[in-house]
């Protein structure tokens, strides 16, 4: 079991009632990297710019010196892998291509997140900054619809959230290195001005994190008051502690008071549920939140860029949530001769089964920036619940000794990209992608039901936009 750190009542005591909002604060430690005259000159707030490629971070770097003249940057170049770095291995830290620029080495995009922004001894700290913003990109990687979550890009974004940086993801949907950077980069500039209105440019308003109070409007861990009501026996349940558990005084491991177990223990006219009657926040009030949590690191935007997007010719931005895509058969069977199995295009009995699929269609192929889709590479879809559902019928029928059930596993089995299928969403990325527009999603940093997770009311209201430009409203007020 975990240890957890306790702290004693007569320290904690005068911080209950504080604000969820901590003042930023200049970090001052000693430096273990070259420090370049640029940043020891100015000091105060910087933009963090994270990404792989030399001359995409340029283009990033120049874009956000545009919006946001006021603010210095530090710009870390880190290797295109996967994964967060444990067990204490070190990254070497070396001068980049330009003053203010890092590499580290050997670093995926979420170890060059925590080392940038952590608070305590990471780089911005060692060179005497405060990051009050964070921008991974302009990346090439698909981060719509369920591809967003295991992206490289979103999984960086989260974890300089996750530090209580207000962070930007921006990416152009695809992995071809051809793809253009620049539509994305003036995309992020406009972005960039709307933001600037929104976060704090001299200090960070949640790094470091804030233990407590927990911010409880329009957030999950307003659960058991009248914004997310509870039945009587579920509130006794979730609010019950055992009176033996330290914890229960002490308000560092709490994370705040205990409103809801007051209620708990408090029957109401309500037909016994807890929190009076259910209430939803105004828009306003929504939106309100929502530049709340973006500023706090519990939200962070994921922009998708298209290819050709193009700002000149009146390019637009939407406000979107993650559409609706998955891919099929990515994985393929290998079996020990060609003939037994062929391709294994189904992945179960290794033999093609499209000469006798009654429930599959045929759909149209759509690119990034086509207007629709059309018939050129048009191929052949398989319903797969269909199928499986009349398969499953059939085997039930058979007998335990058919020969699909005693055949030999293959040897191996390849995984490949699949064929993506898309299913129209209103105001999905994917859609919004397609239709050549900019797609600007509030992705939660927190698992749903997280305390800092925002109510769904609330996060719907991120769908609203500005008239004019197609910007998030939230961002534009």
């Amino acid at each position: 079991m975990p240890a957890r750190a306790s702290t004693s009542a007569a320290s904690i005591a005068p911080r209950v009632g504080a604000s969820r909002t901590r003042q930023g604060r200049c970090a001052h430690s000693s430096t273990r990297v070259p420090r370049s005259s640029a940043v020891a000159s100015a000091g105060g707030g910087a933009v963090v710019v994270l990404g792989t490629d030399e001359a995409d971070m340029r283009v990033t770097a120049q874009a956000v010196r545009d919006a946001m003249p006021s603010c210095l940057l530090l710009c870390v170049l880190h290797d295109d892998r996967d994964g967060l770095t444990r067990g204490g291995v070190e990254h070497a830290l070396e001068l980049g291509p330009w003053e203010g620029c890092y590499r580290l080495v050997g670093a995926s995009g979420e170890d060059a997140a925590v080392v940038a922004t952590d608070p305590t001894e990471g780089l911005a700290r060692s060179l005497g900054l405060v990051p009050v913003l964070c921008v991974v990109g302009v990346a090439r990687e698909t981060c719509l619809g369920e591809d967003a979550n295991g992206a490289r890009t979103t999984r960086a974004a989260r974890r300089a959230a996750v530090a209580g940086v207000p962070t930007i993801a921006v990416s152009v949907p695809t992995r071809s290195p051809d793809a253009p950077a620049a539509p994305a980069a003036s995309a992020l500039a406009r972005l960039l001005r709307a933001v600037a209105r929104v976060v704090r440019t001299d200090a960070p308003a949640n790094c470091p994190r804030s233990h407590f109070p927990f911010p409880t409007r329009g957030r999950w861990s307003a659960v058991g008051t009248d914004q997310l009501p509870l039945d009587a026996a579920l509130a006794a349940q979730l609010f019950a502690r055992d009176v033996g558990d330290f914890a229960a005084e002490d308000c560092w491991s709490l994370g705040g008071p205990l409103h809801a177990a007051a209620h708990a223990q408090t029957p109401n006219a309500n037909g016994g549920e807890v929190g009076n009657a259910p209430t939803r926040l105004t828009p306003a009030e929504a939106r309100e939140v929502l530049r709340d949590a973006f500023r706090e690191g519990d939200v962070f935007l994921s922009v998708s860029v298209p290819p050709r997007w193009d700002v000149e010719a009146g390019g637009r931005f939407a406000a979107a949530r993650p559409g609706v895509l998955w891919r099929q058969q990515t994985a393929r069977a290998a079996y020990p001769n060609e003939h037994d199995g062929g391709d294994g295009i189904d992945g179960i009995d290794g033999g093609s089964s499209t000469s006798r699929d009654l429930w599959g269609r045929t759909l149209p192929v759509q690119s990034l920036g086509d207007a629709r889709a059309g018939e050129a590479g048009a191929r052949f879809v398989r319903q797969l619940a269909t199928e499986a559902a009349v398969n499953g019928r059939s085997e039930a029928a058979s007998t335990s000794t058919s020969e699909r059930r005693r055949r030999s596993p293959p040897r191996g089995f390849r995984i490949g990209p699949g064929t993506v299928v898309a299913d129209d969403s209103a105001g999905g990325d994917v859609d919004v992608v397609m239709g050549n527009k900019a797609a600007v999603c509030a992705a939660q940093t927190w698992p749903h039901g997280h305390a800092f997770s925002l109510l769904d009311h609330v996060a719907a209201e991120a769908l609203r936009e500005d008239p004019g430009t197609g910007l998030p409203l939230w961002l534009c007020e």
